[in-house]
């Protein structure tokens, strides 16, 4: 992975800048091992059914290990880590905290199709942007390295409203279907969005789930939200937390199926969707090309980790002095030139990783 490169695929500075200090992190493990990857799994359904199948890779999740909090840098750092360690033509599954995202908390969360981000006053709302944009990040770098991406929600999500990703369908082609869960032996029908860069892989899944009859709608027992006629005589409805909390969980049958459909595409060339950026000189090194195309890194993002976050002068685990940002640029410049691992450590901290042996 180079700088040309990413900057053919449109990579924004700040992840650039955040991929060549993963990279050169000596800290963390970097052998390509990975055959799937499931971010905020969960109970880990889909991770349990490739692991059935004799496929090596990881689960995170905050209930899973307080580590994997992604509004930390450090989490982000590792989750990116753990996408550049997958095979070309794994499966990464992406399902974000959806509860500021449904039309449900609407009227709490402020979301609207003019002002997708929304009150931004309450925690939770703003908690929800950063773990969606930070998705996006996620589906983005999944495309670079040839991997399979998905990402569930809840149908009737305000996420692809969001601004990163419409940033994120400006640069890749991406591909959207329905599905009800009910199809998989869910006790609620709840009908779901999926966004993937592989229409081939959503067909699959349209196919088996894409239609639920009413007749086999009504024989799943479970009600995720309570409607009644208020005493104005207007119709309202109410979610069930327990329920609705519970419906976050697949079915066992609906982790099967994704790992069976993804271990038969494993050898099926991942489609790039997207047109490289060809105005990049090919003759420039990676330094120059960061220089000349990446400096000033400009304002990051607010969903990125602070650039400060992922420096450190010396001295893993103890003594972490950090760098002012003026530095920075001086220290990325050096450490392209040289080549050497920058001590850029002390973001990431031990944790465990739940991955097959």
């Amino acid at each position: 992975m180079g700088v040309l490169e990413l900057l053919r695929w449109r990579a924004p500075n700040p992840l650039i800048l955040l991929l060549l200090l993963i990279q050169w992190n000596q800290q963390i493990p970097h052998t390509i091992d990975r055959q799937f990857v499931e971010v905020f799994s969960g109970v880990g359904e889909v991770s349990r059914a490739f692991r059935d199948v004799g496929r090596r890779g990881t689960s995170i999740d905050l209930c899973l290990d307080g580590a994997f909090d992604l509004t930390r840098p450090s989490a982000f750092g590792l989750v990116l880590n753990e996408i550049l360690r997958c095979k070309p033509g794994s499966t990464v599954l992406m399902a974000p905290d959806c509860r500021s995202l449904s039309r449900m908390s609407r009227h709490t969360s402020g979301r609207t199709y003019l002002s997708p981000l929304g009150n931004q006053g309450y925690l939770f709302v703003k908690i929800g942007n950063i773990l969606s944009a930070r998705t996006a990040l996620l589906a983005f770098l999944c495309s670079f390295c040839g991997l399979r991406w998905v990402i569930e929600q809840p149908e009737g999500t305000f996420l692809p409203q969001l601004p990163r990703y419409q940033w994120l369908f400006g640069v890749l082609k991406v591909f959207a279907t329905t599905m009800y869960m009910g199809v998989f032996g869910s006790g609620s029908p709840k009908k779901h969005r999926l966004l993937s860069n592989d229409p081939a892989f959503l067909e699959k899944i349209h196919d088996k789930a894409g239609f639920m009859s009413r007749v086999d709608q009504a024989k799943c027992d479970t009600k995720l939200v309570h409607r009644y006629i208020d005493k104005n005589g207007k119709r309202r409805c109410t979610g069930l937390k327990k329920e609705l909390k519970e419906s976050a969980n697949y079915p066992p049958a609906f982790g099967d199926f994704i790992a069976s459909i993804a271990v038969e595409m494993e050898a099926v060339p991942v489609p790039m969707n997207m047109h490289l950026d060809e105005s990049f000189p090919i003759d420039l090194t990676d330094l120059e090309l960061f220089r000349r195309f990446c400096l000033p890194i400009g304002d990051p993002w607010k969903d990125v980790p602070g650039i400060k976050c992922f420096f450190w002068q010396s001295g893993y685990p103890t003594n972490h002095t950090r760098i002012d940002f003026p530095q920075v640029r001086q220290l990325v410049s050096c450490g392209i030139a040289l080549g050497l691992p920058m001590g850029c450590c002390g973001v990431f901290r031990p944790c465990k990783i739940y991955a097959s042996a």
